[in-house]
């Protein structure tokens, strides 16, 4: 099975305050954005395996004219490849799962230094989402077990284990900036937050039905 889409969205009339950017200077101004993408998805099975491909591509830029100098920037969702793969096998009541995930790290504002003003101490931001996070990659196993309990298969059983992110993946989902209290000086130092993914993660699951 193969399919294929592609899309294209001109969006006009936005403003800065429904997007979230972390420059918070500009807080209103009015803009428009243009999406562009393609989807596609393959699928295969071969007796009881089963394996399918999905690959996305999309190009998502907003022109604001009072941000970034009226220059075309990434949207903060702007993934421009996501790419996915999964197999399946069944033997009998078992059920094994394999899935790999990768895709573009999102776009994000960095942050040059911090100053000191009449208003207290600002964060000064370089280009709106003019750096991206790294790639985001992940591996995942599954597997389900369907029993009976009793012998008119009216009681039936499932139990199943899963292990995200297998190989223990440190993924970055988001950075921020914040001002925090120098320890040493009477003054405020700018921080770098990074929000990290969960580690390798066990998952066990159990269902009876009757």
């Amino acid at each position: 099975y193969v399919d294929i889409e592609s899309f294209y969205k001109n969006i006009k009339g936005l403003t800065s305050l429904t997007v979230g950017f972390d420059n918070n200077e500009d807080f209103f101004s009015k803009g428009k954005s243009n999406v562009f993408g393609v989807d596609l998805f393959l699928k295969k099975k071969i007796k009881n395996y089963n394996t399918w491909l999905s690959y996305s591509f999309i190009n998502n830029d907003f022109k604001f004219n009072d941000i970034n100098n009226g220059n075309a920037f990434p949207g903060n969702s702007d993934i421009t490849h996501h790419f996915t793969w999964s197999h399946t096998y069944n033997w009998k009541n078992l059920d094994v799962s394999l899935g790999w995930n990768f895709r573009t790290g999102i776009p994000y504002t960095q942050a040059k230094d911090i100053t000191e003003t009449n208003d207290g101490f600002v964060i000064n931001f370089e280009e709106i989402n003019g750096k991206r996070l790294p790639n985001y990659h992940r591996l995942d196993l599954s597997t389900t077990y369907k029993f009976n309990f009793s012998s008119n298969k009216r009681w039936k059983g499932k139990i199943g284990f899963s292990l995200l992110n297998l190989y223990n993946k440190k993924n970055i989902l988001s950075r921020t900036y914040e001002k925090r209290q120098s320890l040493t000086e009477n003054t405020e130092v700018l921080r770098e937050v990074d929000k990290i993914s969960l580690g390798i993660t066990p998952n066990l699951v159990f269902r009876a039905e009757f």
